[in-house]
């Protein structure tokens, strides 16, 4: 049981680390928004197309899990939360660019999507 608690741990560290790092530049897009008060012309694209990655990224990670091979959970794991949070880093980068919201909102389903894969005792 050892190993697996270690593989379990590792795990969820690495989850958090992705997790956080996403949430950082959720945060910092939130924060640096304010300071480009006028919107830049063109971006509206930038910023729909983050906020349809941002919605459409779970969904991709649900076909990947339910097609992934047994036997290889901690490299199925690793590529979901990296997809997952590319989604989310892309949306906290438009809403840097643009003073849409939409990616804000986007970004949400992501985040609730690796909560909701967080690795947990009991779960393969």
């Amino acid at each position: 049981m050892g190993q697996r608690d270690d593989d379990l741990q590792g795990q969820q560290v690495l989850s958090l680390g992705i997790l956080s790092g996403g949430l950082l530049v959720l945060v910092l897009g939130a924060l640096v928004r304010p300071l480009h008060p006028t919107p830049a012309h063109g971006l509206d694209s930038l910023s729909l197309g983050a906020a349809a990655l941002g919605v459409l990224a779970p969904l991709c990670v649900l076909v990947l899990r339910l097609s992934w091979r047994r036997g290889m959970e901690k490299t199925l794991h690793l590529v979901t939360f990296a997809l997952l949070d590319g989604s989310v880093v892309l949306c906290g980068l438009a809403l840097m660019m643009n003073d849409r919201r939409w990616p804000l909102a986007a970004a949400l389903v992501p985040l609730g999507a690796m909560a909701f894969w967080f690795p947990r005792k009991g779960t393969p």
